[in-house]
């Protein structure tokens, strides 16, 4: 008799496992809800409010967490974790929606977390004349700096013809983004006036958008720069700012119908903080600060579809929250968009080697490995022969069936499916596997 553990984050990864012991499907749908357990925060509740929900997870077999002082007194705040599996929790959903005070809204924000467990689908990103199926696999943007002063070097000021070839070359190499940018992300070089940035990347844009067949974004946080860009042929909107100096760039995403890039940040553009920023929990600061990006850029008229969200790595952050943010980025699937990773070369890698800028490939393949097991849709990268190679590994990893080798009776080894062990039922179909949140799981539909 061997003991053993084993790794399972989705229902129907647990189903698999269940039915291979020989349980039919539908008695393995009925049990796998009770195998898997989540961890849910709640911040600020009402201390009786929290007692109440102590209490009704109780009778379902769940437990909270809170602070004890808080709940001693009943009265007060406290941020509160909630222990239960799936079944305990589709079974609290209900008994809140009969409660009192905000306790029904934490049920229907509760069953909306659920819903996105095992079914939520994100639609494709609508970039001009190309469609983005978000899920079907991770995009590997490549990034073209039209400057002299970029952190990582390598700009190409001065030379579109040469930032033309390396995007050409970026394709050919399997990027499936250009990310073409005129002014530095660095605080301490000056800003670029508006005009001076539009001379910079129109010109390539120009030469470039009719030439290949992938996407062009334009990095900028300032809405002249970004209309002259879509205009001449850019289909999405990289915006390092997170709307801290306004709608502007929402306002021109809207007009174009392009996606939008939301970027955590702690402060404005080209300001440094004068003191080292302080959270008391980053993962929960970069969901809050995006959420409210992401209502003020609906206000300006983007589609929500059209939203895609980067957690904003090195943007205010220590290192080691850099690494946490990495670390819990599936927590930034609760916003149901589409997320980008912009990793590629940054100090926290080099913290952590103790190389410069130009030795850190291996650290971003790692870095950007690691996100796309967490939920990275998109990574934004200076290497992209190098990480695009990684990232098809992790998504033949992460993504059942995600794997892009050919199958033959000559082939070895062969996937399972060909073998005929374990095959999966619709394997022929045409049908793009979509990614859900909460996990990397691809449902095919």
């Amino acid at each position: 008799m061997l003991v053993r553990q084993i790794e399972v984050s989705t229902r129907q990864e647990l189903e698999s496992f269940i039915v291979r012991l020989g349980q039919d499907a539908a008695a393995a749908r009925t049990l796998s809800p009770r195998g898997l357990s989540r961890l849910i925060n709640v911040s600020q509740m009402d201390a009786r409010e929290a007692a109440i929900l102590r209490q009704e997870l109780l009778t379902l077999g769940g437990e909270v967490a809170m602070n004890e002082e808080v709940a001693r007194r009943r009265s007060g705040k406290t941020d509160v974790i909630v222990l239960a599996n799936l079944y305990q929790l589709v079974r609290l959903v209900p008994r809140l929606a009969g409660l009192s005070g905000q306790l029904p809204e934490l049920g229907r924000d509760l069953e909306r977390l659920l819903e996105g467990w095992d079914h939520f689908v994100l639609p494709p990103l609508e970039c001009g004349r190309f469609t983005l199926p978000v899920g079907a696999k991770t995009f590997v943007m490549g990034i073209i700096n039209m400057t002299d002063d970029s952190f990582a070097g390598g700009g190409f000021l001065g030379e579109p013809q040469s930032a033309i070839e390396r995007a050409e070359r970026f394709i050919a190499e399997g990027a499936d983004i250009i990310d073409i940018g005129g002014e530095s992300a660095r605080a301490d070089v000056p800003a670029v006036r508006d005009d001076e940035e539009i001379e910079r990347v129109i010109p390539v844009i120009q030469q470039l958008a009719p030439r290949i067949e992938v996407p062009i974004s334009i990095d900028t946080y300032k809405p002249r720069v970004a209309e002259a860009a879509v205009r001449a042929g850019a289909t999405m909107i990289n915006d390092i700012s997170g709307l801290t100096l306004g709608t502007g760039t929402a306002d021109v995403a809207a007009r174009y119908n392009v996606p939008l890039v939301l970027n955590h940040t702690y402060e404005r553009p080209k300001v440094r903080p004068s003191t080292p920023p302080r959270y008391d929990d980053v993962m929960a600061a970069v969901i809050d600060f995006l959420g409210e990006r992401i209502d003020m850029a609906q206000r300006a008229g983007v589609r929500l579809g059209q939203l895609i969200l980067d957690p904003g790595v090195a943007f205010g952050k220590s290192h080691e929250q850099d690494l946490e943010v990495i670390r819990r980025l599936s927590e930034l699937r609760l916003l149901r968009r589409p997320i980008m990773l912009a990793l590629s070369r940054k100090n926290f890698i080099g913290s952590v080697l103790g190389d410069p800028s130009e030795d850190r490939l291996e650290g971003t393949i790692a870095a950007a490995s690691l996100g796309v097991a967490s939920g990275a849709d998109i990574v934004r990268v200076h290497d992209v022969r190098e990480v695009a190679r990684a990232i098809a590994i992790a998504d033949a990893v992460v993504r059942p069936g995600g794997g892009r080798y050919a199958p033959s009776d000559s082939s070895w080894p062969r996937p399972a499916a060909a073998a005929g062990e374990n095959a999966r039922p619709d394997a022929g179909s045409d049908r793009l596997p979509v990614r859900i949140q909460g996990s990397r799981e691809n449902l095919w539909r």
